[in-house]
């Protein structure tokens, strides 16, 4: 089912307003973790003249679902394709709603759902070069009328970062276990239930930080694995700052798991 997520264009209007003022450096970092009602708080920006990795403008947008999975079995149950994966290459793009997705070559390593044919993943968010973002089509239309008075020459080579709903950032080399569902009206598949479906392998241990801890589905995982209560509980207590904690699965009973539930 296609997520309902809908990046306001006014966002795209304040990001470039916000680029050309401020020179201050700011903690992108710094993240809202909550998920709020969209029309109420969009999304959080943050513009730098110099990060890692030449970040200069960072998004973070909150989602409004209209589906959710509300446990581990449902989730493996509403996949189409449950894949491993190691990240060949990336490309970013603007979609329609003139929002960063990414689409994903993978390397499939192992396949536990579904019958995979060499298909493209798509993800929300990713980086892209500004200079590629501010030529597209609908980033253009959503800031006539309000581009940098000074120029954009600070920006060239660097890149604009969206972050939807934590949901992590892939690149090259990284490795996952990925819940995909085909969409519709696309045919494109995309990630299950959108940061929900993407579990990052990092030495052997499964991980997904985008989950919190008042989620029925990190609850259920955390249940049927059997992270404590304390874990949770301090997974919950930091809803409002920087995600400090990931639980931590191993990777042999995580896919143990997914095997005997499918």
């Amino acid at each position: 089912m296609k997520k309902n997520i809908i990046t306001s264009m006014i966002i795209l209007t304040l990001l470039f307003s916000l680029c050309g003022c401020s020179t201050t450096v700011t903690d992108s970092n710094n993240l809202d973790t909550q998920k709020t009602n969209i029309d109420n708080d969009v999304s959080n920006i943050t513009c730098n003249e110099t990060l890692e990795k030449e970040i200069s403008c960072t998004i973070t947008t909150k989602g409004d679902y209209n589906k959710l999975a509300l446990s581990f079995e449902q989730l493996l149950e509403d996949a189409d394709l449950i894949l491993k994966i190691k990240v060949k290459d990336t490309n970013a793009f603007v979609n329609d709603n003139g929002m960063i997705q990414t689409a994903i070559t993978p390397t499939v390593l192992d396949v536990y759902k579904g019958v995979y044919n060499n298909e493209i993943l798509y993800v929300n968010g990713g980086e892209m070069l500004y200079d590629e973002f501010i030529q597209n089509e609908i980033t253009k239309k959503a800031i006539s009328g309000h581009e940098n008075p000074d120029g954009d020459e600070q920006y060239k080579g660097t890149y604009v970062r969206q972050i939807v709903d934590q949901q992590y950032i892939f690149n090259r080399g990284e490795e996952y276990i990925f819940f995909a569902q085909k969409r519709i009206d696309s045919g494109k598949y995309y990630s299950l239930y959108a940061y929900q479906g993407t579990f990052k392998i990092d030495n052997e241990m499964v991980k997904n930080s985008a989950l919190n801890g008042e989620e029925l589905l990190e609850k259920d995982i955390c249940d049927i694995f059997n992270i404590s209560s304390d874990v949770q509980n301090k997974k919950t207590s930091n809803l409002t700052s920087t995600v400090d904690f990931e639980f931590q699965i191993p990777e042999e009973e995580f896919v143990e798991k997914i095997n005997n539930l499918k």
